[in-house]
């Protein structure tokens, strides 16, 4: 895997996205951004490509990963994995909709 890679995690919990960022740098990847709103990750992904991005479903302000990727990911091919802890069958019949690499749950413990 090549390490260099930029990923960018959007988690509105600064606990998890400080545990997941711990997690990419225990296997050596260190280009690591990370947002926790909805609209600082909205601006940073128009700005950027970000090489992989994880995404929480559910953001703040009633905002979850589908409005990220409606509003600024389908004219870019970055793989977006989805990690929450909360979720559904709807929710992942939702998701099916969209080009989701994955759907994983949140195992936030360090």
């Amino acid at each position: 895997m090549d390490k260099n890679i930029e990923v960018l995690l959007i988690d509105d919990d600064l606990i998890h996205l400080d545990i997941l960022k711990k997690k990419f740098q225990n296997i050596g990847i260190s280009n690591i951004v990370c947002k926790n709103t909805y609209e600082s990750a909205k601006d940073y992904i128009f700005e950027n490509v970000p090489d992989l991005i994880f995404c929480d479903f559910y953001l703040d302000n009633f905002k979850t990963a589908k409005d990220l990727i409606d509003s600024c990911l389908t004219k870019k091919n970055i793989p977006v994995i989805i990690v929450s802890t909360f979720y559904d069958t709807s929710v992942l019949n939702e998701l099916n909709k969209y080009n989701i690499h994955d759907f994983l749950t949140k195992n936030m413990t360090e």
